[in-house]
């Protein structure tokens, strides 16, 4: 079970990034190239790049992997892992 929705996740995440690259890429184009900037594809983006980034986290935070959160606030330095 926990395979099958890493590679859910895991698809999503990569269409996520892919569509936001294909979209920033077109306004980049529209706006240089064509000279009139698309605004929609600057909300899609937005829009994208926060779910990327819920699903990336919940992704790599997984319950079944914690070592991973804890090797990360071992790294800093220590006044800042006693707020973590």
């Amino acid at each position: 079970m926990k395979r099958a929705m890493d590679y859910v996740l895991g698809t999503a995440v990569f269409l996520i990034l892919l569509i936001i690259v294909v979209s920033v890429t077109w306004q980049v184009l529209s706006r240089y190239v064509l000279g009139t900037p698309s605004t929609a594809t600057s909300e899609i983006a937005r829009l994208l790049f926060m779910w990327l980034a819920l699903l990336g986290r919940r992704l790599y935070l997984w319950p079944s992997s914690p070592p991973r959160h804890r090797y990360i606030a071992s790294c800093l330095k220590r006044p800042l892992t006693s707020v973590t």
